[in-house]
């Protein structure tokens, strides 16, 4: 059912009897955040803090660099009591920067990135954050999952836009969508500190508790000490027996029946930080694919049986846990796996499950600085920049030629145990990869300026975003 249109603008007469008197603009020096709570989490750079007060009130030592909001689809009326409302107040519209996106993942991810806030948006005392991210979720699920959907989001930013370092979000979709804030703080801390640990290159995230009863906090206030001592105890004892720190599921020998992974216990569990160089690795490869492409897994599987026998592969079906914010099952299979395969197709970018498997690897790539994410693109179909700046093999229309050349080259890299190409090294080469591709993409086009259709425009336009984000990237490591 596509978005019912926005209102036509009203008095501000029509305004008050709709949603109530309207709250006055905001005067005065910022009254900033009270802390609640901290935790530096362990093998990382990142700390959580839970907060109490108003995020468009925040003091300048507060600064973050993304704003994280919740609406429905499509819809940013500045209703007094929301964040939406109150940045409304403070002169920073939601529909505006709706109007001017910089990065657009509705279709994908439910969610969209506002460009930079202008000096005059950020005139206002008490806003002291870069940009928005607005996720608009299109059903109400339950909280664990939409903890779930707003991680892959922050991952798609975060690994597009170097520079986003610091998130604060308030307990989302706990105001007008009607998700009660007990149920939402635990798999939030969850789900942030073991993105953390994967990888997630975010230093800080706080989490806002605005208009939380005495009672209400103290409850939120108890479960983050629970978690954080949860956390605590799982990394020591993983430290003192680092063989079992992961359990995973088992996978099936074919693709005939595939497995399922399901779990009905509640799991709060952060993983210890791994990488390649402290642990041996269970499985080489690891064939991450939507169930769509189950025939195209098949015969690649059967290759790498055919190319090296000895391979130990990872191929099954795996299924988003609802129950749960943070998919330990997928991960632990992640985690263990030499090499991810992924095999990208529409189905596979349309899929929850595809693209926490591809998150997940896209992390452990950053954090090891070894290209542990391995992307074949099966079939043609529009990629956001983060997933672009990896390069992919392009197979398409899955031609059984270009998958055996390629996969023979992984197999021999595999069994002399070469060291994988460097993320940064991957990284560096971006800019020139997609110089080349439009340098040869403009060669094949007609000189008839009709054969410049839309598609093609947004194709390169994608191209030069992946220019961009790469010579950020290598800023950053660089260090200048």
């Amino acid at each position: 059912v596509p978005p019912l249109p926005l209102p036509p603008p009203r008095s501000r007469l029509h305004f008050t009897m709709k949603f109530g008197k309207s709250a006055p603009k905001p005067t005065g020096p910022p009254a900033g955040l009270a802390v609640l709570d901290i935790w530096s989490v362990p093998g990382t750079d990142a700390t959580i803090q839970l907060v109490r007060g108003d995020l468009t009130d925040l003091k300048p030592e507060e600064e973050v660099d993304v704003l994280v909001v919740s609406a429905f689809p499509s819809h940013y009326s500045p209703v007094p009591s929301t964040l939406i409302g109150a940045l409304h107040r403070r002169g920073v519209s939601v529909h505006r920067l709706a109007q001017e996106k910089d990065q657009d993942l509705v279709n994908m991810l439910a969610c969209w990135l506002s460009r930079p806030l202008t000096s005059s948006e950020r005139s206002m005392p008490g806003i002291e954050f870069e940009r928005v991210l607005c996720f608009e979720p299109r059903k109400r699920n339950r909280s664990t999952e939409l903890v779930g959907d707003i991680f892959r989001c922050l991952v798609a930013c975060a690994m597009t836009y170097p520079s986003i370092k610091r998130v604060a979000l308030p307990l989302v979709a706990c105001g007008c969508q009607g998700i009660s804030k007990k149920d939402m703080i635990g798999p939030l801390l969850t789900a942030a500190a073991n993105w953390c640990v994967a990888g997630l290159p975010l230093t800080d995230i706080k989490v806002c508790v605005y208009d939380a009863t005495k009672t209400e906090e103290q409850q939120m206030r108890a479960e983050f000490a629970r978690i954080r001592e949860v956390a605590l105890q799982t990394r020591s004892r993983a430290a003192s027996q680092p063989s079992d720190h992961v359990s995973i599921a088992k996978p099936k020998p074919s693709l005939a029946a595939p497995g399922k992974t399901e779990s009905t216990t509640r799991d709060v569990r952060v993983v210890p930080q791994g990488g390649a160089e402290t642990k041996t690795s269970e499985y080489d490869v690891f064939i991450s694919y939507s169930h769509q492409n189950a025939k195209e897994a098949a015969v690649v599987q059967e290759l790498l049986a055919e190319y090296a026998p000895g391979l130990r592969v990872f191929c099954d079906v795996q299924e988003l846990n609802t129950g749960m914010s943070w998919q330990t099952h997928i991960y632990d299979a992640l985690d263990k796996s030499r090499v991810i395969l992924a095999l990208i197709s529409p189905d596979y970018v349309g899929s929850k499950v595809c693209l926490e498997e591809y998150n997940i690897g896209h992390c452990r790539t950053r954090a090891t600085d070894e290209l542990v994410l391995r992307p074949l693109l099966l079939y043609d179909t529009p990629l956001p920049t983060y997933m672009s700046l990896i390069q992919y093999k392009d197979v398409k229309p899955f031609n059984q030629s270009l998958v055996k050349d390629t996969l023979q080259a992984l197999c021999r890299d595999l069994q002399m145990g070469q060291r994988s190409v460097s993320y940064t090294e991957e990284i560096a080469r971006a800019p020139e990869r997609a110089s080349s591709d439009m340098t040869r993409q403009a060669a094949r086009t007609p000189a008839s300026p009709g054969a410049w259709d839309e598609e093609r425009i947004a194709r390169l336009e994608g191209k030069v975003d992946a220019i961009l984000a790469a010579l950020q990237r290598i800023e950053a490591k660089l260090g200048h």
